[in-house]
């Protein structure tokens, strides 16, 4: 990914990102998400580098008073109870933003990275929405999505596909988040299917090994060895009975922007 060589070119970077991350998280939002509770699937924030990757969100209150909105802050590999918890008051049509990097509490991992889930929840009758934007100022990179509306979102089959070649040579990475208290979950609790866009038989069924609630991989970690010429096709993934969650898709190329999409659900 490319990096800055001098902090002026660094904080014209920020500038520019954060611009384009606002754009990005808008035009992803084509209406207020109606509902209680709601998802950032995953964040993943180095907590001590103002250039590095951090996620941001911003909530917003549609109705005409005042709200408490609940803001949970969960661990990727914790998630039977939040670590954080922060009650927040919205006034009328008013908008709470939040850089991930400033919550305090987080649990940080080894490598100085705050990683896992929030979950907003908002007293029944009352209409919530909001965007969020994982963003690295350094390598001028952002990508953005809606907060997922957990009363109606989540799904248990799904269907997105995948580029890893030509402009979009960084790839294609997926965030799977999945409700369930009991990790890790069983062996063949999630199973994925990788097509070519010409269709026909799988060129690769398996078993996805899912030990966190939220999991980020990319569709090189799917394939492995399989097919390396294979720049474009679809992902279908399908949980095992009883199991929902949300499946994500960001197309990158190569850190210099990025395209994000939501799995079509086949439930």
């Amino acid at each position: 990914m490319r990096r800055c060589d001098s902090l002026p070119l660094c904080l014209r970077a920020s500038a520019v990102l954060l611009t384009l991350g606002l754009v990005l998280a808008a035009s992803a939002v084509p209406a207020a998400t109606t509902g209680q509770r709601l998802l950032l699937p995953y964040y993943e924030t180095e907590m001590g580098n103002v250039f590095g990757a951090s996620t941001l969100f911003a909530l917003r209150n549609e109705s005409t008073q005042s709200v408490e909105v609940t803001i949970k802050y969960y661990e990727a590999d914790a998630p039977q109870a939040p670590q954080v918890t922060d009650p927040v008051m919205l006034g009328p049509k008013g908008v709470k933003t939040v850089n991930l990097r400033d919550v305090p509490l987080l649990e940080v991992d080894p490598d100085g990275f705050a990683r896992g889930f929030v979950v907003f929840e908002a007293p029944t009758g009352v209409e919530i929405h909001g965007d969020y934007f994982q963003a690295t100022p350094g390598d001028a990179f952002a990508t953005g999505a809606r907060l997922v509306n957990l009363d109606t979102d989540p799904c248990s089959t799904f269907s997105v596909r995948f580029l890893r070649g030509g402009a979009f040579s960084g790839g294609t990475n997926y965030v799977l988040w999945i409700d369930a208290d009991a990790l890790p979950l069983p062996a063949e609790a999630v199973v994925y299917s990788i097509y070519t866009e010409a269709g026909g038989a799988p060129v690769k069924l398996d078993f996805l090994d899912v030990g966190l609630a939220t999991t980020r991989f990319s569709v090189q970690d799917l394939l492995g060895g399989v097919d390396s010429g294979l720049n474009a096709g679809v992902l279908e993934l399908q949980l095992s009975e009883g199991l929902q969650g949300h499946l994500a898709a960001t197309m990158s190329a190569s850190g210099l922007y990025s395209v994000g999409l939501e799995a079509a659900c086949r439930d």
